[in-house]
């Protein structure tokens, strides 16, 4: 953690701490607490804290609603992007944190990640001031400090291959999430190390087809397989006689979908905000079967849901044209009544 006129490396994982001052640090409501994608940090956080930080401010959420129009960015990018420090996050990206005693390479990599969070606040906190977003972000902030840690739902909602599946498959979809998440904890390393969503479905198809938990082999390192403290069969037998909400995309709403990703699409770029953060393929498919959509309310409804509803109940139509007068060829969206 780095603060002001210094930092410090504090291992949570030593049990002989006495991690009381830190708590009351998060617990001053006159502290922001920076981070960078604080999901994963507050995930952890919550398994040796009984209060999560509050006041929050996420580098990636902020950049995602000033700058970015397509996905979410990474730390060492802005870093480099608007203080002009370029950082080495490949290092040790795929290595072991919990080894200890730590290597003092591993100790300055873990500064670095924290060193420049406090310049990149003041610099994304003037930019969502001036366009006018600040609100929008704040809401956002707000949404994430409420979500709950263990909310696989969403998880599994938030994977594009989503409106694929079938139940029998989504149940083992999140099964195999909620197992990656625990190994992640486990090891404290970011989910995606231990399988990427791509792996998921592939590892999902595999499971059921030959319900042998042996298929993880074939997308995890046998590091984060070895003497765990649970199985994926053992989450399967404790997940039986969930049903999960499956919004199955069906064929004839297909061209109502593609129209609605271009429009976000075009709508995200011209505002310079992350596609990804206003809308997932899976909330235009509930929006479209009439499901409660995140997408209908709050900064979001405001931004490109309002444009959504008027456009499925027929009050306004979709102009698609291309602008090819400086030699570029691009796409346009306008709405008219």
């Amino acid at each position: 953690m780095a603060y002001q006129g210094g930092q410090c490396v504090v291992d949570v994982l030593d049990e002989r701490l006495d991690l009381s001052p830190l708590q009351k640090i998060f617990d001053d409501e006159g502290i922001c607490k920076v981070f960078h994608d604080c999901r994963q940090d507050l995930d952890a956080l919550s398994q040796r804290f009984t209060r999560l930080p509050r006041p929050i401010f996420d580098t990636q959420t902020a950049s995602m609603l000033c700058e970015y129009h397509d996905n979410s960015v990474g730390y060492s990018k802005l870093v480099e992007q608007f203080l002009g420090v370029k950082l080495n996050k490949l290092l040790f990206k795929r290595v072991d944190w919990s080894h200890r005693p730590l290597s003092e390479g591993k100790v300055r990599y873990a500064l670095d990640d924290v060193t420049y969070l406090h310049e990149l606040y003041e610099v994304l906190l003037g930019i969502l001031t001036t366009k006018g977003r600040l609100t929008w972000f704040l809401e956002e902030m707000a949404n994430i400090a409420e979500a709950s840690v263990d909310n696989y739902d969403s998880l599994l909602e938030g994977m594009d291959f989503f409106p694929e599946l079938g139940e029998s498959e989504a149940i083992i979809a999140r099964s195999i999430i909620e197992w990656r998440e625990k190994v992640a904890r486990l090891f404290n390393v970011n989910r995606n190390i231990v399988m990427n969503s791509k792996s998921v479905l592939f590892a999902t198809k595999d499971f059921l087809r030959s319900r042998d938990e042996e298929v993880l082999y074939k997308y995890v390192s046998g590091s984060y397989l070895d003497n765990l403290p649970f199985s994926l069969c053992d989450i399967l037998e404790s997940s039986a006689g969930r049903r999960l909400g499956v919004y199955k995309l069906v064929d004839h709403d297909k061209p109502m979908l593609s129209a609605l990703l271009i429009l976000l699409n075009s709508m995200c770029r011209e505002h310079g905000i992350s596609q990804k953060l206003v809308a997932s393929k899976v909330e235009l498919v509930k929006l479209i079967n009439k499901i409660h959509s995140n997408i209908m309310h709050g900064w979001r409804y405001e931004f490109f849901g309002c444009k959504v509803e008027k456009f499925i109940a027929g009050k306004t139509r979709l102009i698609f044209s291309v602008d090819n007068s400086d030699g570029q060829m691009r796409l346009t969206v306008d709405t008219k009544a």
